[in-house]
């Protein structure tokens, strides 16, 4: 009889004394806006704090710097405590300036952008119908742009991985070239083609040409002369754009390859 005490009381001094190890995964950094999920392990239930939520994983939308704590209970009794931290980084706000050549369709420009604490690390430019049609530095300039409206966008994100955009209409007015008498005006013919096209342009000037895929993918360069065959036939059917350039003026046309 006082084996089987002995026994029942070790059995009950080891559930009431087990062990439990509670652990939290989930994304620890977000931006402001964003949210995320906690997910707990380890235990059988659970109770947040400061949420009061009860299931396992929860969402959450903090806007600031918050400590989570959730208590796991398993089988015999066992409790644990754990408890992490989600910082919430503040977003930049992009915005930049332009300024436009007196000739030759140049703009260059500068990022303004600002983040209140951290740092600006990345920067995506677009330019619409410029070229180049994107570029990666903070700063670019000169990018050859069509005359009338393009629309300009910035992408500028921050060392903690939080974004901001931007969209500019620029106006390219500082000179109208096509109005003068010696304006550059280009001809692709024919067009579409399956394999040589040609292009007759009003210059004497050497023509640098390149070829961008519908994803901006730079898939060809050449240099030719006026009226001088240009061979595309390794390249896959679709269209592209064609961009034409002299020594001071820039034309971008569309190329559509067709078998």
């Amino acid at each position: 009889m006082k084996k089987l005490l002995l026994l029942f009381s070790l059995v009950c001094f080891g559930q009431l004394n087990a062990q439990c190890t509670v652990t939290i995964t989930g994304n620890t950094n977000i931006c402001v806006g964003s949210c995320t999920t906690l997910t707990a392990g380890g235990a059988t239930s659970y109770q947040w704090m400061p949420s009061g939520a009860t299931t396992s994983t929860i969402s959450i939308c903090p806007t600031n710097n918050t400590t989570y704590t959730v208590d796991g209970y398993g089988s015999g009794g066992c409790i644990s405590t754990q408890t992490i931290s989600v910082s919430v980084n503040p977003n930049p706000t992009a915005t930049f300036t332009y300024a436009l050549s007196s000739c030759c369709n140049q703009g260059f420009f500068t990022d303004n952008s600002s983040i209140t604490s951290g740092n600006i690390t990345v920067w995506n430019w677009t330019f619409h119908s410029g070229y180049p049609s994107s570029a990666t530095n903070q700063n670019p300039g000169p990018i050859y742009l069509n005359y009338g409206l393009d629309t300009v966008c910035l992408t500028v994100t921050s060392s903690q991985g939080c974004k901001d955009s931007t969209c500019m209409l620029v106006n390219e007015t500082i000179m109208s070239i096509e109005k003068l008498s010696n304006s550059l005006s280009i001809t692709i013919y024919p067009n579409p083609t399956s394999d040589l096209f040609f292009i007759n342009a009003n210059t004497t000037d050497k023509l640098t040409v390149d070829l961008f895929d519908v994803n901006g993918k730079h898939v060809f360069s050449t240099s030719v002369s006026d009226k001088e065959n240009i061979n595309v036939t390794p390249l896959d059917n679709g269209a592209y754009t064609l961009t034409i350039k002299t020594t001071d003026r820039v034309i971008n046309k569309k190329l559509v390859i067709l078998r």
